[in-house]
Protein backbone atom coordinates (compact mmCIF):
# COMPACT_ATOMS: atom_id res chain seq x y z
CA UNK A 1 0.00 0.00 0.00
CA UNK A 2 1.42 3.36 -1.00
CA UNK A 3 1.68 6.05 1.71
CA UNK A 4 -0.96 8.74 1.60
CA UNK A 5 0.01 12.25 0.39
CA UNK A 6 -0.65 13.64 3.88
CA UNK A 7 1.70 11.06 5.40
CA UNK A 8 4.41 11.87 2.85
CA UNK A 9 4.08 15.59 3.57
CA UNK A 10 4.37 14.94 7.30
CA UNK A 11 7.56 12.88 6.81
CA UNK A 12 8.98 15.56 4.52
CA UNK A 13 8.30 18.27 7.11
CA UNK A 14 10.08 16.34 9.85
CA UNK A 15 13.11 15.70 7.66
CA UNK A 16 13.17 19.25 6.33
CA UNK A 17 13.24 20.64 9.84
CA UNK A 18 16.57 18.94 10.59
CA UNK A 19 19.23 20.34 8.25
CA UNK A 20 21.99 17.81 7.71
CA UNK A 21 25.57 18.01 6.50
CA UNK A 22 27.52 14.78 6.57
CA UNK A 23 30.02 14.53 9.40
CA UNK A 24 33.44 15.54 8.16
CA UNK A 25 32.11 16.75 4.80
CA UNK A 26 34.24 19.44 3.24
CA UNK A 27 32.73 22.88 3.66
CA UNK A 28 31.90 24.95 0.56
CA UNK A 29 34.58 27.36 -0.63
CA UNK A 30 32.42 30.39 0.21
CA UNK A 31 32.79 29.68 3.94
CA UNK A 32 36.38 30.86 3.62
CA UNK A 33 35.07 34.37 2.96
CA UNK A 34 33.60 34.73 6.45
CA UNK A 35 35.74 37.02 8.55
CA UNK A 36 37.41 35.47 11.58
CA UNK A 37 36.84 38.33 14.02
CA UNK A 38 33.70 39.68 15.65
CA UNK A 39 31.29 41.34 15.25
CA UNK A 40 30.11 39.85 11.98
CA UNK A 41 26.38 40.47 11.94
CA UNK A 42 25.10 43.71 10.38
CA UNK A 43 28.39 45.53 11.07
CA UNK A 44 32.04 44.65 11.60
CA UNK A 45 35.25 46.28 12.81
CA UNK A 46 35.65 48.20 9.55
CA UNK A 47 32.08 49.45 9.25
CA UNK A 48 31.51 50.11 12.96
CA UNK A 49 32.94 53.68 12.86
CA UNK A 50 30.38 54.65 10.20
CA UNK A 51 27.58 52.98 12.17
CA UNK A 52 28.65 54.79 15.31
CA UNK A 53 28.82 58.07 13.45
CA UNK A 54 25.27 57.68 12.16
CA UNK A 55 24.08 56.95 15.69
CA UNK A 56 25.74 60.13 16.90
CA UNK A 57 24.80 62.22 13.88
CA UNK A 58 22.09 61.64 11.28
CA UNK A 59 20.21 59.11 13.43
CA UNK A 60 20.92 60.54 16.89
CA UNK A 61 17.19 60.84 17.64
CA UNK A 62 16.69 57.18 16.79
CA UNK A 63 19.69 56.23 18.91
CA UNK A 64 18.32 58.27 21.80
CA UNK A 65 15.09 56.30 21.54
CA UNK A 66 17.04 53.02 21.70
CA UNK A 67 19.07 54.21 24.67
CA UNK A 68 15.99 55.35 26.58
CA UNK A 69 14.48 51.91 26.14
CA UNK A 70 17.68 50.31 27.43
CA UNK A 71 17.83 52.75 30.37
CA UNK A 72 14.28 51.79 31.34
CA UNK A 73 15.42 48.19 31.72
CA UNK A 74 18.52 49.30 33.56
CA UNK A 75 16.35 51.15 36.06
CA UNK A 76 14.33 48.00 36.70
CA UNK A 77 17.45 45.98 37.48
CA UNK A 78 18.92 48.76 39.62
CA UNK A 79 15.82 48.63 41.79
CA UNK A 80 16.95 45.17 42.84
CA UNK A 81 14.51 43.29 40.66
CA UNK A 82 15.85 40.04 39.31
CA UNK A 83 15.32 39.38 35.63
CA UNK A 84 13.21 36.27 35.55
CA UNK A 85 13.36 34.00 32.49
CA UNK A 86 11.65 35.89 29.68
CA UNK A 87 12.21 36.71 26.05
CA UNK A 88 14.53 39.73 26.11
CA UNK A 89 16.45 39.14 22.91
CA UNK A 90 15.78 42.64 21.51
CA UNK A 91 16.67 44.21 24.87
CA UNK A 92 19.90 42.20 25.00
CA UNK A 93 20.85 43.39 21.51
CA UNK A 94 19.91 47.01 22.24
CA UNK A 95 21.93 46.98 25.47
CA UNK A 96 24.88 45.44 23.62
CA UNK A 97 24.67 48.19 21.01
CA UNK A 98 24.52 50.95 23.63
CA UNK A 99 27.48 49.35 25.40
CA UNK A 100 29.49 49.49 22.18
CA UNK A 101 28.51 53.15 21.83
CA UNK A 102 29.41 54.14 25.41
CA UNK A 103 31.82 51.51 26.82
CA UNK A 104 29.90 51.78 30.10
CA UNK A 105 30.08 48.52 32.11
CA UNK A 106 26.48 48.86 33.31
CA UNK A 107 25.22 48.30 29.79
CA UNK A 108 27.47 45.27 29.38
CA UNK A 109 26.03 43.73 32.53
CA UNK A 110 22.50 44.51 31.45
CA UNK A 111 23.08 42.93 28.03
CA UNK A 112 24.47 39.78 29.65
CA UNK A 113 21.59 39.62 32.13
CA UNK A 114 19.02 39.99 29.35
CA UNK A 115 20.81 37.36 27.29
CA UNK A 116 20.92 35.00 30.28
CA UNK A 117 17.20 35.51 30.98
CA UNK A 118 16.37 34.91 27.32
CA UNK A 119 18.32 31.66 27.00
CA UNK A 120 16.71 30.41 30.21
CA UNK A 121 13.29 31.33 28.80
CA UNK A 122 13.94 29.44 25.56
CA UNK A 123 14.92 26.36 27.58
CA UNK A 124 11.84 26.76 29.73
CA UNK A 125 9.59 26.96 26.68
CA UNK A 126 11.04 23.76 25.27
CA UNK A 127 10.62 21.93 28.58
CA UNK A 128 6.97 22.99 28.62
CA UNK A 129 6.56 22.22 24.89
CA UNK A 130 5.53 25.79 24.18
CA UNK A 131 6.62 27.99 21.30
CA UNK A 132 8.79 31.00 22.08
CA UNK A 133 7.21 33.12 19.37
CA UNK A 134 5.82 32.65 15.88
CA UNK A 135 8.64 34.89 14.70
CA UNK A 136 12.38 34.26 15.04
CA UNK A 137 13.05 37.96 15.53
CA UNK A 138 13.67 37.94 19.28
CA UNK A 139 15.87 34.86 19.14
CA UNK A 140 17.90 36.35 16.31
CA UNK A 141 18.40 39.45 18.44
CA UNK A 142 19.79 37.24 21.20
CA UNK A 143 22.30 35.96 18.64
CA UNK A 144 23.14 39.56 17.68
CA UNK A 145 23.80 40.40 21.31
CA UNK A 146 26.23 37.49 21.58
CA UNK A 147 28.01 38.54 18.39
CA UNK A 148 28.26 42.22 19.33
CA UNK A 149 29.48 41.39 22.85
CA UNK A 150 31.90 38.70 21.72
CA UNK A 151 35.14 40.49 22.61
CA UNK A 152 33.74 41.57 25.99
CA UNK A 153 32.61 38.10 27.05
CA UNK A 154 34.86 35.58 28.75
CA UNK A 155 35.53 32.35 26.90
CA UNK A 156 33.30 30.54 29.41
CA UNK A 157 30.46 33.04 28.84
CA UNK A 158 30.73 32.76 25.07
CA UNK A 159 30.56 28.99 25.19
CA UNK A 160 27.77 28.80 27.75
CA UNK A 161 25.44 31.28 26.03
CA UNK A 162 25.94 29.92 22.52
CA UNK A 163 25.94 26.22 23.43
CA UNK A 164 22.70 26.53 25.38
CA UNK A 165 21.09 28.52 22.59
CA UNK A 166 22.14 26.00 19.94
CA UNK A 167 21.05 23.01 22.01
CA UNK A 168 17.63 24.48 22.71
CA UNK A 169 16.93 25.40 19.08
CA UNK A 170 18.19 22.00 17.94
CA UNK A 171 15.74 20.33 20.32
CA UNK A 172 12.91 22.47 19.00
CA UNK A 173 13.74 21.52 15.42
CA UNK A 174 13.79 17.82 16.27
CA UNK A 175 10.79 17.78 18.64
CA UNK A 176 8.33 14.96 17.91
CA UNK A 177 5.53 15.76 17.70
CA UNK A 178 6.40 19.30 16.60
CA UNK A 179 5.80 21.98 19.20
CA UNK A 180 2.39 23.55 18.67
CA UNK A 181 2.53 26.90 16.85
CA UNK A 182 6.27 26.69 16.33
CA UNK A 183 6.84 28.22 12.90
CA UNK A 184 9.01 25.82 10.89
CA UNK A 185 8.41 27.40 7.48
CA UNK A 186 11.12 27.70 4.86
CA UNK A 187 12.20 29.68 1.83
CA UNK A 188 8.86 29.77 0.01
CA UNK A 189 7.08 31.63 2.84
CA UNK A 190 8.03 34.65 4.95
CA UNK A 191 10.96 32.64 6.38
CA UNK A 192 10.76 34.27 9.79
CA UNK A 193 10.23 31.16 11.91
CA UNK A 194 12.73 29.37 14.13
CA UNK A 195 14.73 27.94 11.23
CA UNK A 196 15.57 31.47 10.19
CA UNK A 197 17.89 31.54 13.24
CA UNK A 198 20.23 28.98 11.72
CA UNK A 199 21.97 31.35 9.33
CA UNK A 200 22.68 33.90 12.05
CA UNK A 201 24.00 31.31 14.50
CA UNK A 202 26.05 29.54 11.86
CA UNK A 203 27.51 32.79 10.57
CA UNK A 204 28.67 34.18 13.92
CA UNK A 205 29.61 30.92 15.67
CA UNK A 206 31.52 29.55 12.69
CA UNK A 207 35.17 28.93 13.58
CA UNK A 208 34.67 29.44 17.32
CA UNK A 209 34.95 25.71 18.15
CA UNK A 210 31.55 25.87 19.84
CA UNK A 211 29.24 23.00 18.80
CA UNK A 212 31.27 22.83 15.60
CA UNK A 213 29.39 20.09 13.76
CA UNK A 214 25.99 21.69 14.33
CA UNK A 215 27.24 25.19 13.57
CA UNK A 216 28.77 24.07 10.27
CA UNK A 217 25.56 22.31 9.27
CA UNK A 218 23.46 25.33 10.11
CA UNK A 219 25.80 27.73 8.34
CA UNK A 220 25.62 25.82 5.06
CA UNK A 221 21.90 25.16 5.31
CA UNK A 222 21.17 28.77 6.26
CA UNK A 223 23.13 30.09 3.31
CA UNK A 224 21.54 27.67 0.86
CA UNK A 225 18.01 28.29 2.17
CA UNK A 226 18.47 32.04 1.82
CA UNK A 227 19.67 31.63 -1.76
CA UNK A 228 16.58 29.51 -2.47
CA UNK A 229 14.45 32.24 -0.90
CA UNK A 230 15.98 34.91 -3.15
CA UNK A 231 15.45 32.76 -6.24
CA UNK A 232 11.84 32.04 -5.28
CA UNK A 233 11.08 35.69 -4.67
CA UNK A 234 12.79 36.72 -7.89
CA UNK A 235 10.44 34.38 -9.77
CA UNK A 236 7.46 35.72 -7.83
CA UNK A 237 8.30 39.36 -8.55
CA UNK A 238 9.00 38.92 -12.25
CA UNK A 239 9.86 42.20 -13.96
CA UNK A 240 7.10 44.24 -12.29
CA UNK A 241 7.70 43.83 -8.57
CA UNK A 242 5.72 42.07 -5.90
CA UNK A 243 6.69 39.48 -3.34
CA UNK A 244 6.21 35.99 -1.97
CA UNK A 245 2.56 36.76 -1.16
CA UNK A 246 -0.01 39.06 -2.74
CA UNK A 247 -1.62 39.64 0.68
CA UNK A 248 -0.26 43.03 1.67
CA UNK A 249 -0.11 42.44 5.41
CA UNK A 250 2.66 39.97 4.65
CA UNK A 251 4.52 41.43 1.69
CA UNK A 252 4.47 44.98 3.13
CA UNK A 253 5.08 43.68 6.65
CA UNK A 254 7.45 40.95 7.82
CA UNK A 255 8.26 39.25 4.50
CA UNK A 256 11.03 41.62 3.32
CA UNK A 257 13.00 41.22 6.57
CA UNK A 258 14.48 37.85 5.67
CA UNK A 259 16.09 38.90 2.40
CA UNK A 260 17.18 42.30 3.70
CA UNK A 261 18.75 40.67 6.76
CA UNK A 262 20.63 38.20 4.58
CA UNK A 263 21.95 40.98 2.36
CA UNK A 264 23.17 43.00 5.33
CA UNK A 265 24.72 40.10 7.24
CA UNK A 266 26.40 38.57 4.20
CA UNK A 267 27.91 41.98 3.51
CA UNK A 268 29.14 42.44 7.08
CA UNK A 269 30.47 38.88 7.34
CA UNK A 270 32.18 38.62 3.93
CA UNK A 271 32.48 42.15 2.53
CA UNK A 272 30.40 41.20 -0.53
CA UNK A 273 27.24 43.07 -1.50
CA UNK A 274 24.75 40.56 -2.93
CA UNK A 275 21.82 42.94 -3.32
CA UNK A 276 22.68 44.12 -6.86
CA UNK A 277 22.60 40.47 -8.00
CA UNK A 278 18.97 40.24 -6.84
CA UNK A 279 17.27 43.44 -8.07
CA UNK A 280 13.75 42.07 -7.65
CA UNK A 281 13.60 43.38 -4.08
CA UNK A 282 13.99 46.95 -5.29
CA UNK A 283 10.72 46.83 -7.22
CA UNK A 284 8.59 46.33 -4.14
CA UNK A 285 8.13 50.10 -4.38
CA UNK A 286 6.31 49.68 -7.71
CA UNK A 287 3.97 47.10 -6.17
CA UNK A 288 3.21 49.52 -3.34
CA UNK A 289 2.26 52.25 -5.81
CA UNK A 290 -0.20 50.04 -7.70
CA UNK A 291 -1.82 48.76 -4.51
CA UNK A 292 -2.10 52.26 -3.01
CA UNK A 293 -5.65 53.61 -3.06
CA UNK A 294 -5.57 57.28 -2.09
CA UNK A 295 -7.92 58.07 0.80
CA UNK A 296 -8.19 60.46 3.72
CA UNK A 297 -6.67 60.22 6.25
CA UNK A 298 -4.92 56.93 5.42
CA UNK A 299 -4.57 55.00 2.16
CA UNK A 300 -6.67 51.93 1.49
CA UNK A 301 -6.05 48.64 -0.30
CA UNK A 302 -8.14 46.19 -2.32
CA UNK A 303 -8.24 43.65 0.49
CA UNK A 304 -6.86 40.78 -1.55
CA UNK A 305 -6.20 37.28 -0.15
CA UNK A 306 -6.67 36.65 3.54
CA UNK A 307 -6.83 40.31 4.46
CA UNK A 308 -9.39 40.95 7.24
CA UNK A 309 -12.08 43.15 5.67
CA UNK A 310 -12.52 45.50 8.63
CA UNK A 311 -11.25 48.78 7.23
CA UNK A 312 -9.09 47.78 4.22
CA UNK A 313 -6.38 50.18 5.33
CA UNK A 314 -3.08 49.76 3.52
CA UNK A 315 -0.54 48.29 6.00
CA UNK A 316 2.07 51.04 6.03
CA UNK A 317 3.69 50.47 9.44
CA UNK A 318 6.83 48.83 8.02
CA UNK A 319 6.91 50.56 4.63
CA UNK A 320 9.06 53.54 5.57
CA UNK A 321 11.84 51.20 6.73
CA UNK A 322 11.49 48.85 3.75
CA UNK A 323 11.74 51.79 1.36
CA UNK A 324 14.80 53.12 3.21
CA UNK A 325 16.49 49.75 2.80
CA UNK A 326 15.70 49.78 -0.92
CA UNK A 327 17.22 53.24 -1.27
CA UNK A 328 20.36 52.15 0.57
CA UNK A 329 20.81 48.75 -1.09
CA UNK A 330 19.81 49.72 -4.64
CA UNK A 331 20.41 53.46 -4.95
CA UNK A 332 23.26 52.95 -7.42
CA UNK A 333 22.28 49.75 -9.22
CA UNK A 334 18.50 50.30 -9.53
CA UNK A 335 18.13 54.09 -9.29
CA UNK A 336 14.61 54.24 -10.76
CA UNK A 337 13.31 51.76 -8.18
CA UNK A 338 15.15 53.61 -5.42
CA UNK A 339 13.58 56.87 -6.58
CA UNK A 340 10.13 55.25 -6.46
CA UNK A 341 10.92 54.03 -2.95
CA UNK A 342 11.74 57.59 -1.93
CA UNK A 343 8.42 58.71 -3.43
CA UNK A 344 6.58 56.09 -1.37
CA UNK A 345 8.28 57.43 1.74
CA UNK A 346 6.98 60.89 0.89
CA UNK A 347 3.42 59.55 0.74
CA UNK A 348 3.49 58.28 4.32
CA UNK A 349 1.84 60.89 6.50
CA UNK A 350 3.56 59.81 9.72
CA UNK A 351 7.02 58.68 8.59
CA UNK A 352 9.24 56.74 10.94
CA UNK A 353 11.37 53.64 11.24
CA UNK A 354 10.04 50.35 12.54
CA UNK A 355 11.45 49.26 15.87
CA UNK A 356 11.28 45.58 14.92
CA UNK A 357 14.86 45.71 13.62
CA UNK A 358 16.25 48.75 15.39
CA UNK A 359 19.67 48.37 13.77
CA UNK A 360 18.58 49.32 10.23
CA UNK A 361 18.74 53.14 10.54
CA UNK A 362 22.38 52.97 11.66
CA UNK A 363 23.35 50.98 8.56
CA UNK A 364 21.92 53.33 5.92
CA UNK A 365 25.17 55.07 5.05
CA UNK A 366 24.22 55.39 1.35
CA UNK A 367 20.77 56.82 2.00
CA UNK A 368 21.76 60.37 1.18
CA UNK A 369 23.15 59.33 -2.18
CA UNK A 370 19.95 57.71 -3.44
CA UNK A 371 18.10 59.53 -6.26
CA UNK A 372 15.49 62.20 -5.74
CA UNK A 373 11.86 61.01 -5.49
CA UNK A 374 10.32 59.87 -8.75
CA UNK A 375 6.66 60.85 -8.79
CA UNK A 376 4.88 58.42 -11.15
CA UNK A 377 2.81 61.02 -13.00
CA UNK A 378 2.88 59.23 -16.32
CA UNK A 379 1.90 55.73 -15.28
CA UNK A 380 -0.50 53.84 -17.56
CA UNK A 381 -4.12 53.31 -16.52
CA UNK A 382 -3.51 49.58 -16.05
CA UNK A 383 -0.71 47.16 -15.31
CA UNK A 384 -0.51 43.38 -15.40
CA UNK A 385 1.62 41.73 -12.73
CA UNK A 386 1.84 38.36 -14.48
CA UNK A 387 3.61 36.36 -11.79
CA UNK A 388 1.37 37.76 -9.06
CA UNK A 389 -1.72 36.97 -11.14
CA UNK A 390 -3.11 40.50 -10.87
CA UNK A 391 -4.29 43.24 -13.22
CA UNK A 392 -4.65 46.70 -11.67
CA UNK A 393 -6.77 49.40 -13.32
CA UNK A 394 -7.49 52.98 -12.24
CA UNK A 395 -8.71 56.26 -13.62
CA UNK A 396 -6.06 58.23 -11.72
CA UNK A 397 -4.22 58.37 -8.41
CA UNK A 398 -6.43 60.68 -6.36
CA UNK A 399 -8.98 59.99 -3.61
CA UNK A 400 -11.91 60.49 -6.02
CA UNK A 401 -10.63 58.16 -8.76
CA UNK A 402 -11.86 54.65 -9.50
CA UNK A 403 -9.61 51.68 -8.68
CA UNK A 404 -10.09 48.07 -9.72
CA UNK A 405 -8.24 44.78 -9.33
CA UNK A 406 -8.80 41.64 -11.41
CA UNK A 407 -7.01 38.47 -10.40
CA UNK A 408 -6.34 35.32 -12.38
CA UNK A 409 -3.39 32.96 -12.57
CA UNK A 410 -0.02 33.74 -11.06
CA UNK A 411 2.57 31.37 -9.62
CA UNK A 412 1.98 31.87 -5.87
CA UNK A 413 -0.07 29.76 -3.48
CA UNK A 414 0.75 31.52 -0.19
CA UNK A 415 -2.11 33.45 1.43
CA UNK A 416 -4.35 33.58 -1.60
Amino acid sequence: MLPTPVYCIAIWLVLACVPMVAEGQQLPDWTGKIRTDHPRLFFNAQTWPAVKQRARGAERDWYRRVQLHVDSWLAKTRAGNQIEPQDLGPEAAAAAFVYRMTDEPRYLELAKNCLRASVAFYEQCYDQRKTVNWYSTSRVHAVLAWDWLYTSLTEAERREFMSRLILTIDRVLKAKPPIYRENLSGYDTGFYGVRNCLWFIGCTAFGTEIETATVNQWLVWGHDENVKLLAHRQRACGDDGGGASPTLGYVFGAYPWSEQNFFYTWLSATGENLAPDWPHGAWLANYVIWNWIAADPLPRQFGYGDTPHTDNRLPIGQLYTHMANIRHLYGRTAPEAAALARHVQSLISDPGYSSTWFIYPFLLSDLGESPEPLTPNDLPRARHFETMGQVFLRSGTGPHDTYCLFTCGGILHQHR
